[in-house]
C-alpha cells in the first residue's frame, strides 16, 4: 500500500507540474509510468489522424496521412507557455537546419485561445513550420486525439506514419530527427 501511495504521488506531481507547463524532470517519472497510464499516442502504433475539417491558421486543409513517406514533428506548444516559447530556438534550429528537405514537416499545434492573436504572433516572429490553432486549448479536438496532457509535447512520425518517440527533449531534438531522416 505504501508503494501505491507513493506511486500516486509521483503522477500527482507530474500531473501538477506539468499543467504549469514543465517537461522535465517529470517526464522521466512519466516516461516510467507511461506503459501503465498512457499519455501521448502509443510509440510504435499509427499516429492518429486530425480531425475532419482541420486547417492550418492560414486555411489549408490539414491531415497528418497527407505527409506520409515523410518525418514528420509535431509541436503542442502556446505563446503563454514559458517552456514552449525556450523550445522554440531548438525547433527553429532543426527546421533551418533541414530547410532543404522536402521529407521534413514541423506541424505546430497550437493551444492559444485566440487565432487572430496567434497569427499577429507569427507574422512577428520567425515560425517556419505550419501551424495549427482550433482556439480550445487542452480542449481541442488534436489535443485529446493525442492525449495531450502538458505543453510543451514534441512528439516524432515515422515515414510509415508510426509515433516514434514521445516527449522529445528538445535539447535531442536534431539528433532524433535526423536519425529518422536516415531511414528509408
Amino acid at each position: 500500500m505504501k508503494a501505491f501511495g507513493r506511486y500516486i504521488l509521483e503522477i500527482s506531481a507530474c500531473a501538477a507540474l506539468g499543467y504549469a507547463g514543465c517537461s522535465s524532470p517529470q517526464s522521466a517519472i512519466l516516461d516510467e509510468h507511461k506503459t501503465e497510464f498512457k499519455i501521448g499516442p502509443e510509440v510504435g502504433k499509427q499516429a492518429p489522424e486530425f480531425p475532419n475539417g482541420t486547417k492550418t491558421i492560414s486555411g489549408q486543409p490539414i491531415s497528418i496521412s497527407q505527409y506520409k513517406g515523410d518525418v514528420v514533428l509535431l509541436d503542442f506548444w502556446a505563446t503563454w507557455c514559458s517552456p514552449c516559447m525556450a523550445e522554440r530556438k531548438y525547433i527553429t534550429d532543426v527546421v533551418r537546419f533541414n530547410w532543404w528537405r522536402k521529407d521534413f514537416h514541423v506541424i505546430g499545434v497550437m493551444l492559444d485561445s485566440n487565432k487572430e492573436g496567434v497569427g499577429r504572433y507569427i507574422r512577428g516572429y520567425f515560425q517556419p513550420e505550419t501551424q495549427v490553432c482550433d482556439e480550445k486549448g487542452f480542449d481541442g479536438d488534436i489535443v485529446k486525439k493525442y492525449d495531450i496532457q502538458a505543453i510543451p509535447e514534441l512528439i516524432l512520425i515515422d515515414r510509415k506514419g508510426v509515433v516514434r518517440e514521445v516527449h522529445v527533449n528538445a535539447a535531442d531534438l536534431e539528433k532524433k530527427v535526423a536519425a529518422l531522416l536516415a531511414e528509408k
